[in-house]
């Protein structure tokens, strides 16, 4: 998983950003980047993590006939 989350990125992606219409442009001025918790980058590493572990969980289930049941205790423990 590649996440990149900075100037280029930033700018134009949400509605009400300090610079709309400029997604990805050169020499965009470094001011403009000052994300919020509207922004929360950290959700995006919490998925990653969530992500990963859930992998994981089914990659050692396998083809077995409990993998539902393995999966779906791994995202009720992760709710808890």
């Amino acid at each position: 998983m590649f996440l990149h989350f900075g100037i280029l990125t930033f700018c134009g992606s949400q509605p009400g950003d300090p610079c709309p219409g400029m997604w990805a442009q050169a020499n965009l001025a470094i001011d403009n980047f000052n994300p919020s918790a509207l922004y929360d980058p950290g959700q995006w590493a919490d998925a990653a993590v969530v992500g990963s572990a859930l992998v994981t969980v089914i990659a050692e289930a396998g083809a077995s006939n409990d993998l539902d049941t393995r999966v779906e205790e791994y995202v009720r423990w992760l709710k808890s």
